[in-house]
């Protein structure tokens, strides 16, 4: 996790934007880096947990393009951790790949 600002909660869900953009995440035994992970592996992850999200419109708005930029991945991954949907994510591919033995 990031670094928070003085006297933010502990416990609110935030990831930072360094470590989304340098994350990796597993989809059936294999390690994707969130960045720049194919569109429909991205759109895999996620949709489980987007019914939860408060702002339905922003999401929609958000997801009408074919692709989905960074910040609009990190964006959407803070909204989920936000409603405890969390998506696990790992420092680097070895460390993702190492998670599946």
């Amino acid at each position: 996790m990031g670094s928070r600002p003085k006297g933010e909660s502990p416990y609110f869900p935030y990831i930072s934007w360094k470590r989304a953009r340098t994350s990796w995440f597993l989809i059936n035994n294999q390690a994707y880096p969130l960045e720049t992970a194919p569109e429909p592996i991205f759109r895999s992850v996620i949709t489980p947990g987007l019914p939860l999200l408060e702002d339905q419109e922003q999401v929609v708005s958000c997801l009408k393009d074919a692709q989905t930029d960074s910040i609009t991945r990190w964006w959407l991954l803070c909204g989920l951790a936000d409603v405890g949907r969390k998506v696990k994510l790992y420092a680097s591919r070895e460390e993702a790949l190492l998670a599946v033995i």
